[in-house]
């Protein structure tokens, strides 16, 4: 059975789309942000659920601030995950450790799936802090240098 959670408001990548080049983001709002991604993941963590699929078109924010999360099909306990059920996920928002196990066979640790989350909101982040598009990500993360450029 599956179920389905119509978010209210607008995806965050539609919200970067329309911020393009303006500084519609103020500290508040990234703040707000951090404080909703750190209450969502700790309380799926609680439970051992990871997302697994964290990405822009995934998070909505509604006009009173409410961040939710959509696309919950990854989502899993993490005690009946098999390996091959984490190898879909949006590579853009995965980190580099959770692609390694899977391309070469590595056993998925709980640890690993939880940080997998936690890395894709900070992807997110960085976004919006930088104003930094999608493609651009894929850059940024095989390039230390860059990634130290953009944060400061």
């Amino acid at each position: 059975m599956y179920v389905f959670i119509k978010a209210e408001g607008e995806s965050i990548k539609y919200l970067l789309q329309e911020s393009k080049g303006s500084d519609q983001w103020s500290v508040e709002d990234v703040e707000h942000l951090i404080t909703h991604f750190e209450y969502l993941l700790s309380n799926m963590q609680s439970h051992d659920i990871f997302h697994g699929d964290i990405r822009p078109d995934n998070v909505f924010k509604s006009e009173d601030g409410v961040i939710q999360t959509t696309d919950l099909t990854d989502a899993r306990l993490y005690r009946f995950t098999p390996l091959y059920e984490v190898s879909h996920q949006t590579r853009t928002y995965t980190c580099p450790e959770l692609i390694e196990a899977i391309s070469t066979g590595l056993p998925i640790s709980k640890g690993l799936l939880f940080q997998n989350d936690i890395y894709s909101c900070g992807l997110i982040l960085i976004q919006i802090c930088c104003k930094i598009e999608e493609k651009d990500l894929i850059a940024l993360k095989s390039d230390r240098k860059l990634l130290k450029q953009y944060l400061e």
